[in-house]
């Protein structure tokens, strides 16, 4: 099988569905042929494979600024639902390297300049320049398939996904798949039960896939050993803001209920405000068990929300975390207490090098939606909690407030960390303190003498 998904064909020569296509099905291909690409098409899905003709125009010629168009128009329809795809063009005049840039910068120059967001990936096209037949075809893409590694290991994913699909297909039914949408509905509502239930069937399905171990192995050895130990774009924060966002946040279906860990805007109308953030700590049992009356909110501010410390913008009603501003220490050089200050530049080292105070939970690269380059960080105090009475509607569940916008939700583990550090700090039991100037002096003599004095008996 050359993809784990469906092959697209797009010829204006009927020779290609006897040389290509009906050679490709006989060997289990799922494969669709066009002349064009149909205008308002949807039936798209999972598309791994485009072989196109370059020649859609019927020129017999190169002509670059014609047929490179015409190859986009119908390449862009497809990539609009398969953001992942390998495109597979293949010309008679793609077999000199001269041709076969002119050929790729036509296809790129416009594509990309359309489509300023998805840009297509350079590994992920290649210019064919031979004649049409399966065979040849097939034996050149299977072996630029095999040479492109990043790709392969996501089609060796998806191998082991539709592996495991039947396996657990028939589990889950055996287990009387009504009982148990009617259990969900019953304790948490129709609408949170379609996230439950999907959480349950990828749960599953992960215990019924087995990976093909040593092909992963030899495509991440290959991947390594290619530039070192560099990472391509190691700065470029645009990739890595993305890849923290699938790690840490999802965002809800529109009609889902408050669940823990979602996020929210609590003034959508001044979002710059400081405190402005709320993160829901109420228990999932009690969302289960319709025992939410009022919502536990987490507050929170945008660090970039935070105003320069001074006494004119900084006031007793606003939230302002502890390290940042002025405060009073005891300076033991000379003996006696000074006002310090943190500026904001203090404060955000602070955050990023991991230290500040226990109270404090930050949430880093938040987003509205994960393929925004635009994101965000977030701190929180769990000194500062509010309890938000919002209305139920008939099968009680708690209604989101018209002033509150939802941005995200925490997924695991990040929403076990935020509640086990909650619980941490909540759970804390105090000690009586010992006056700093017993401590200083007790630290004095242990320095001065080198060791505690003997009891007297």
């Amino acid at each position: 099988m050359l993809v784990p998904g469906t092959i697209v064909v797009v010829d204006d020569d009927d020779e290609a569905e006897t040389t290509l296509v009906k050679p490709l099905r006989n060997k289990g291909e799922h494969v669709l042929l066009y002349k064009k690409i149909p205008r308002n098409s949807t039936s798209f899905q999972n598309v791994r494979l485009v072989i196109i003709d370059w020649d859609l125009s019927g020129s017999e010629q190169l002509e670059p600024n014609v047929n490179g168009p015409m190859v986009v128009r119908n390449i862009e329809k497809i990539l609009g639902s398969n953001r992942f795809c390998m495109v597979a063009i293949w010309s008679i005049y793609g077999d000199s390297e001269e041709n076969r840039k002119l050929m790729r910068d036509a296809v790129f120059d416009l594509f990309n300049s359309k489509h300023p967001g998805a840009k297509l990936n350079p590994n992920n096209l290649i210019i064919l320049g031979t004649k049409i037949n399966s065979s040849k075809t097939e034996e050149e893409i299977t072996k630029w398939l095999n040479d492109n590694h990043s790709a392969g290991i996501i089609y060796e994913w998806e191998k082991s996904l539709e592996n495991a699909r039947d396996k657990f297909t028939s589990k889950i039914y055996d287990n009387n798949l009504n009982n148990i949408i009617k259990l969900y509905s019953k304790y948490i509502g129709a609408e949170a039960s379609v996230r439950q239930l999907s959480n349950l069937f990828i749960k599953l399905l992960l215990r019924e896939i087995y990976l093909d171990v040593p092909t992963y192995t030899k495509k991440i050895d290959i991947i390594n050993g290619k530039k070192g130990d560099d990472v391509d774009g190691e700065n470029n924060l645009d990739w890595y803001s993305r890849y923290y966002y699938l790690q840490s946040y999802y965002v809800p279906l529109k009609n889902e209920p408050i669940m823990t860990g979602n996020i929210f805007l609590l003034d959508k109308k001044n979002p710059n405000k400081v405190d402005n953030y709320g993160v829901v700590l109420n228990c999932l049992c009690d969302f289960y068990n319709k025992k939410v009356n009022n919502i536990k909110l987490l507050r929170g501010s945008k660090i970039s929300n935070l105003p320069e410390y001074t006494a004119d913008k900084v006031t007793k009603g606003m939230h302002i975390p502890y390290e940042y501003g002025n405060y009073v220490t005891y300076d033991e050089h000379i003996k006696q207490h000074v006002s310090k200050y943190h500026g904001k530049k203090d404060f955000i080292d602070k955050f990023f090098n991991n230290k500040l105070k226990e109270s404090y939970y930050k949430l880093l690269f938040v987003k509205t939606n994960p393929q925004n380059k635009k994101y965000y960080h977030l701190i929180f105090d769990y000194n500062k909690i509010n309890y938000e009475k919002v209305k139920l509607n008939e099968t009680f569940t708690p209604q989101i407030p018209d002033n509150w916008k939802r941005i995200c939700s925490l997924d695991s583990p990040l929403t076990e960390d935020l509640l086990q550090n909650y619980a941490s700090f909540c759970s804390r039991i105090g000690v009586p303190p010992i006056p700093e100037k017993y401590i200083i002096t007790e630290k004095h003599r242990l320095k001065t003498k080198g060791e505690e004095e003997k009891p007297t008996v």
